[in-house]
C-alpha cells in the first residue's frame, strides 16, 4: 500500500501554515516524514494539521506488492492529479 497526501490552501495562509509545519521539525531534520516518526510524534503532527484551515486529499494505491515504490508513487500522483 502506498499513501500520498496533498493540501490545498489559500495563498494568504501559506506562510502561516509553513511556519506551523516548520515548528514541528525535529532539530537537525530537514523535513517531516511520516515513516520516520514515532506514534507519539505522529499524534502531535496530526493535532497540528487538524487545526489548519485547509482542504486535504489523500490517495491510497493498493496494487501489486512486488511493484516498485516509484511505480506506486506514480500511480498515486496520477490519481491525485
Amino acid at each position: 500500500m502506498y499513501i500520498l497526501a496533498a493540501v490545498l490552501v489559500c495563498a494568504e495562509a501559506v506562510s502561516f501554515m509553513r511556519s506551523r509545519m516548520a515548528a514541528l521539525h525535529v532539530r537537525g531534520e530537514r523535513k517531516l516524514h511520516w515513516a520516520k516518526e514515532s506514534a507519539c510524534r505522529r499524534m502531535e503532527i496530526i493535532a497540528v494539521i487538524d487545526d489548519l484551515d485547509a482542504l486535504f486529499c489523500v490517495v491510497v494505491h493498493e496494487g501489486d506488492p512486488v511493484a516498485s515504490t516509484e511505480r506506486r508513487r506514480r500511480k498515486c500522483l496520477d490519481r491525485l492529479l
